[in-house]
């Protein structure tokens, strides 16, 4: 009897938190649809729905608890899935950790509040992905993933091989389906399982689950008549995984071939690596800032400080609600904009925040008075929050306890440390203050050094200006050219005795402004120039050379398309590197894309770029500074393509000839026949390249026609034979071909395209028992050059074999396979560079690599809001257009000998996303000594990316403080090179205790201590984490707290998604009030009335291990009451309760506003009902003196609880905005309360945004928002 097939289907619906609207608007949609298929799971036993995203989850269940039991109760019982997971976020746009902390999140809630296991990762809508998906959904528990955008090159059923080389397993399919009516819904049931059986699997699965989906009301009553059919369609929550549990079985069995693939799935929408990119440049600024704060406070609470968990988790929190894929990527509506930037600008204050007061706190436990002579008046630690030393320059603005006439630094033991005078120049004496730069050199890893700032009778020379337009250091010699526009003519590698830039296509660090199609689809998403282009060499410059005896700089200003500009170029002594500084000043432009360029003098190199935990090689752009791209389709075959921190022109793998000669491996195709043996010969090698960094393809040499043409439709995204060069512009610049005994169709027609010299050659190399070959494919579409192909041929399936298995020896072993001279049949040269150039972004990650080895880096462009035409308002009551500002851009050029490995370039990106940190103290003793390491990790060039309390409290809704010391520690190390690396980690008081943990923080296995330390193996492109437990340090400091623990504004909504906040609360919300109910005020006619109504208040304790116990209050206007006035609650962890309440009106009043409050760990929570009219205060702002001063007045009848917040650009923020701060910044929000009638005024002091940049104020209260632009 043949096996029953069967059809899951999941329902639900996609969250976009902010996209087309804004947060507030979305969650009415949201918190609707979830509440519509509540209603369904009540009254149908067979219907089941999946819920995945907290930012609709977590609000709803907070104010519906009467939902939370059940909702544990339908998971229990597999009728609710859940996704495991905080949401969807933009892989390709923000780093490694912010993936990983997502994930985290989502288990906290999903696993220990509603007690799932869910198993499958669901990245339904993501744009790309990252090549290390695989090994971080392994190493946090997931089996299998579910992604649906129409990615080129995906299967419909695939093994994704990481570039660690273990394979997950992916399933492609769109979360939309046609189910708006039964007998479309069945058809395309059975048409896509066609797909499904011509593969030999027996069931499917499929999503019903489109944008803001309400449930497929005819579905409702009939699920269990759908699954009696004779093809099964069963409607379930966990329906995706059932079918993963289908797909193993099957797999164990061997009745399924699933193929195995390595392609890189970063392609899709790639726009949104630069659309709106103050986003990215602040995810990126608050992550590193994250990064640091996170060790700097781990290590001062284990000197005794209490760790601000509550400050780190509001920040985390905020960047994932950021990172998600229609947030950070660009597309969403203005309002959504200005929350999104206030969002980041709150996670970068906090962490920097904690940042400071754990450096302040380590400095004070540093004994700063030992050998200090004198004349000392401050102590100036750098630290450093990187496993490795470093030397760099560091800014500094020194604060005097008294003023002083001169001063100079030295390090700990008296020797003088370079410092050049920054400002004030001239000096005006005494000082009281001044801003200098020192070279801080071998600042220990994870660690500080002290330096002393000594009261002298001279200041530190400031920089000079110098003839001419040339600066250098030991490594570079730089010069700009004021003909070129400022463009620099030279860069001289004084060590290697070579020029970098090749002056012939242009000079380097050069501005190109190109124009950009107006209305071009869905242009916030996208990038489509149109040809003409401004370029900054034809704009008048003047430069000067500047020498300081720790930098020099080359200042260029000039003019530029919409814009003036400023530039600024910095050698550090002691530092190989060149950073860059570039202000677009005062642009108005539209329709405009920016690049920065640099036009390299490198051969025979293939480009390779950095991705989350490690690194790939892409391809070059087909012609020049042609960017033309929409979803899947790259319309000019450029190279634009999203860079984490760097992109390096070198390579990441070789085929090399025995007389030196090599070419770089590419992207790859892996063209086979249907042979098994050239199968498993080709997936040997996939493996190989992949754990190299090298992505693949394979294909079959007819593409796999014969089965494909069949079908009705089809998940899977794969040219056709018609069109075998269609992947050129996604994902191949290289072929590989496996030959068995001359069964390769392919390889059979290139021997006839080869010129007859070269294919002579090979068909003899074919004739022989087994034989490799290197050649070029002329045969290629216009502008193309032609393809190089690795032919490896065996007359038998083992001999064909054994060359796959020694040719990944090969490249385990060197990154390269080594061929014979006579193997090379191109008969143009190929030499041996051996040199590359790295270009370093601090949040710009949208980069290209241009036909003629010029670097691109894609600094801005104007675009549409998603939803609304160019020009025109969009959900704001004003046409706005955040680019219209000065703008600044910093990054960096690292040439260098030898490849990206050799070069470290890995470590560089870090070090300049993450400078060196100051504090200054005063002298005093302390514990510490002046010089000191927190851990030492000995590693070839392995990187480490979080260390931080094992135990997070906060996240997973406990309510213990963090105690470092008997929980732990974990840390998070990486293998950036795909060589592998051997780790030693000893923490400087030692370690008592380790376990090797997956990404999870889930303790594995024990870890031997050897010495109080610990070694171990890390694997290609490995990421790994350990826990480990640090013996005590003593003397211990005393118990300061390290960041915020409240909210800055008092009483909080608890309906804070209502205000457009993004993430809950700090605390987040671990006990939550809510207040619902409809409230009748009269009735039609004149006899009669309402004097009572019932309300309904609402209890939550989202704590899993205590108890919350408390009183609501609940506060009416004069006139009325409610009965009970109070309710003590005493809720079990994890508990929630509904008390019903009787509102009274005792007089004649109609109108006011019933609050409900409750206070928890020193916040006071509020939800609200507003009775017979809305509440909100009439407001204006304007510019006085130097102040931005709102003007509130309260004409209602009862008490408005509100916070002004002010939106400006992210150059404004302060110190919290790090390398990218143009002006100091100020207190941006605060809180009001307004009796009836009463006036308030709100001032915000602080300097204006440069290049008139905007200013949006923002009033919120009582679950309603307004914005108005200052003029």
């Amino acid at each position: 009897m043949a096996q029953r097939t069967c059809t899951y289907v999941v329902p639900g619906f996609h969250s976009d938190v902010v996209w087309l609207e804004d947060q507030r608007d979305y969650a009415v949609s949201l918190l609707g649809d979830m509440h519509q298929n509540l209603q369904i799971l009540r009254i149908d036993p067979h219907y089941g729905v999946f819920l995945h995203e907290l930012t609709y989850l977590k609000p709803y269940l907070d104010t519906h608890p009467e939902a939370l039991p059940e909702v544990r109760r339908w998971i229990q019982e597999g009728r609710i899935g859940t996704g495991g997971s905080h949401s969807q976020p933009t892989e390709t746009v923000i780093g490694g950790e912010g993936i990983v902390r997502n994930i985290l999140y989502g288990r906290w809630y999903h696993e220990g509040v509603l007690g799932d296991q869910p198993w499958i990762y669901m990245p339904w809508d993501v744009f790309g992905h990252t090549a290390q998906l695989g090994q971080i959904l392994r190493k946090s528990r997931f089996r299998g993933c579910i992604w649906s955008k129409d990615i080129r090159g995906a299967l419909a059923v695939f093994w994704h091989l990481a570039l660690d080389g273990e394979p997950l397993l992916f399933k492609r399919m769109g979360y939309w389906f046609p189910s708006g009516d039964p007998e479309t819904f069945l058809k395309a049931i059975d048409d896509f399982f066609q797909e499904m059986r011509s593969l030999g699997f027996t069931a499917d699965c499929r999503l019903d689950c489109v944008d803001f989906k309400p449930p497929t009301a005819w579905i409702a009553g009939r699920c269990e008549q759908l699954a009696e059919r004779e093809h099964a369609v069963i409607i379930s929550g966990i329906g995706h995984e059932k079918w993963f549990e289908h797909a193993f079985r099957q797999h164990e069995e061997r009745t399924v071939s699933i193929p195995v693939t390595s392609r890189d799935y970063e392609w899709h929408h790639q726009g949104t690596g630069l659309s709106r990119i103050e986003l990215k440049i602040g995810n990126r600024l608050a992550e590193q800032s994250l990064h640091q704060a996170e060790f700097f406070a781990t290590v001062a609470h284990l000197l005794g400080a209490e760790y601000p968990d509550k400050a780190l988790d509001k920040a985390w929190r905020q960047l994932l609600f950021n990172q998600h894929h229609d947030g950070i990527a660009g597309p969403s509506c203005d309002r959504a904009y200005l929350d999104m930037m206030a969002g980041f600008r709150e996670a970068l204050e906090l962490a920097h925040d904690v940042r400071t007061r754990s450096l302040r706190y380590i400095c004070d436990q540093t004994d700063t008075a030992y050998t200090a002579p004198p004349p000392s008046v401050i102590a100036l630690q750098v630290h450093n929050a990187l496993n490795w030393k470093r030397t760099d320059a560091v800014r500094v603005t020194l604060r005097f306890p008294k003023p002083v006439s001169g001063f100079r630094i030295e390090d700990s033991e008296g020797n003088p440390v370079p410092c050049q005078l920054e400002s004030p120049v001239p000096p005006r004496l005494p000082l009281h203050e001044a801003e200098v730069t020192l070279l801080a050199r071998d600042i220990p890893a994870m660690g500080f050094r002290t330096y002393r700032v000594v009261e002298t009778d001279s200041l530190p020379p400031a920089p000079r200006l110098i003839p001419g337009h040339t600066i250098e250091n030991e490594f570079f010699r730089v010069t700009a050219d004021p003909q070129l526009g400022g463009g620099l003519s030279s860069i001289f590698d004084k060590q290697a005795g070579r020029e970098v830039l090749n002056s012939q296509a242009g000079p380097g660090n050069e501005i190109v402004a190109l124009l950009e199609k107006a209305d071009r689809a869905e242009p916030a998403w996208e990038c489509y120039t149109l040809g003409p282009k401004w370029f900054s060499r034809d704009y008048a410059a003047n430069v000067q050379a500047w020498q300081g005896p720790v930098q020099s700089r080359l200042v260029i200003r000039g003019e530029m398309r919409s814009c003036e500009r400023e530039q600024i170029v910095s050698l550090t002594q002691g530092v190989r590197r060149i950073d860059f500084a570039t202000q677009l000043q005062r642009y108005r432009g539209e329709n405009e894309l920016f690049v920065v360029t640099f036009p390299v003098n490198v051969q025979n190199a293939e480009p390779v770029f950095e991705e989350r935990f490690g690194a790939i090689t892409k391809r070059k752009s087909k012609g020049k500074l042609d960017f033309r791209f929409h979803q899947w389709r790259n319309f000019s075959e450029c190279g634009a393509r999203h860079a984490c921190q760097w992109v390096d022109l070198s390579g990441a793998a070789w085929v090399r000839f025995a007389d030196g000669q090599q070419r770089p491996f590419g992207m790859c195709h892996l063209v086979t026949s249907h042979h098994p043996a050239s199968v498993q010969a080709a997936y040997t090698l996939q493996r190989a390249l992949i754990r190299k960094g090298v992505p693949c393809t394979p294909v079959y040499d007819d593409f796999d026609a014969p089965r494909r043409l069949q079908l009705p439709v089809e998940d899977t995204i794969l040219p056709f034979p018609n069109n075998p060069n269609e992947d050129l512009s996604l994902g191949m610049s290289f072929r590989v071909v496996f030959s068995l005994n001359g069964d390769n169709t392919y390889l059979a027609e290139l021997v006839t395209r080869l010129p007859e010299t070269q294919s002579a050659r090979l068909q003899a190399i074919l004739n022989e028992q087994q034989g490799i070959a290197l050649v070029e494919d002329p045969d290629m579409p216009d502008g193309w050059q032609p393809l190089p192909v690795l032919v490896i041929a065996a007359k038998d399936e083992a001999a064909l074999q054994q060359m796959a298995q020694q040719l990944a020896i090969q490249l385990e072993q060197t990154s390269a396979i080594s061929l014979p001279t006579d193997a090379n049949l191109i008969e143009r040269p190929l030499p041996a560079d051996g040199y590359g150039v790295a270009l370093v972004n601090t949040g710009n990650v949208l980069n290209s690599v241009e036909n003629d080895n010029t670097m691109a880096l894609f600094l801005m462009h104007t675009a549409a809001w998603g939803g609304t035409p160019w020009g025109k308002p969009d959900r704001l009551p004003f046409v706005f257009i955040p680019e219209h500002k000065t703008h600044l851009f910093r990054y960096s050029l690292y040439p260098h000998t030898g490849d990206w490995r050799e070069a470290q370039t890995a470590r560089i990106g870090w070090e300049v996303n993450n400078p060196l940190q100051t504090v200054q103290g005063m002298l005093h003793g302390g514990a510490l000594p002046l010089d000191y390491s927190f851990l030492q990790v000995e590693a070839k060039q392995s990187i480490l990316t979080a260390l931080k309390p094992a135990d997070n409290p906060t996240g997973r809704f406990e309510s213990h403080p963090v105690d470092a010391e008997s929980k732990g520690i974990a840390v998070r190390l990486y293998d950036p090179t795909g060589f592998g690396d051997a780790i030693r980690l000893r923490w400087h008081t030692g370690i008592a205790e380790a376990h090797h943990a997956n990404l999870l923080e889930e303790p594995q296995q024990p870890v031997a201590l050897q010495d109080g330390a610990i070694e171990f193996p890390l694997d290609s492109f490995a990421i790994e984490t350990f826990l480990l437990k640090p013996k005590p340090f003593a003397p211990k400091g005393g118990r300061r707290v390290l960041g915020a623990t409240t909210e800055p504004v008092q009483p909080v909504y608890v309906r804070y998604w209502q205000h457009n906040l993004g993430a809950d609360p700090i605390g987040y919300l671990p006990v939550a009030v809510s207040l619902r109910g409809e409230v009748k005020t009269g009735i039609h006619i004149r006899q009669g009335g309402v004097t009572i109504n019932t309300i309904e208040v609402g209890v939550v304790n989202n704590l899993r291990d205590s108890n919350a116990t408390g009183v609501v209050r609940l506060i009416v206007p004069e006139g009325w009451h409610t009965v009970p006035a109070e309710i003590p609650f005493d809720l079990p962890a994890g508990e929630a309760q509904v008390w019903k309440v009787l509102l009274c009106f005792d007089t004649p009043r109609r109108t006011g506003v019933v609050r409900a409050q409750l206070e928890w760990d020193g916040q006071t929570y509020e939800d609200i009902l507003e009775v017979g009219r809305e509440y909100f205060p009439e407001w204006d702002v304007r510019i006085e003196r130097n102040a931005l001063v709102v003007h509130l007045r309260n004409g209602t009848d009862d008490l408005i609880h509100g916070a002004v917040q002010v939106i400006t650009p992210l150059e404004t923020w302060g110190d919290a905005a790090g390398m990218y701060r143009l002006t100091a910044g100020g207190k941006h929000t605060q809180g009001f309360h307004l009796q009836p009638d009463e006036r308030a005024e709100i001032r915000f002091e602080g300097e204006r945004p440069p290049g008139r940049g905007f200013i949006i104020v923002k009033v919120m209260a009582h679950g309603k928002v307004e914005y108005r632009k200052v003029q």
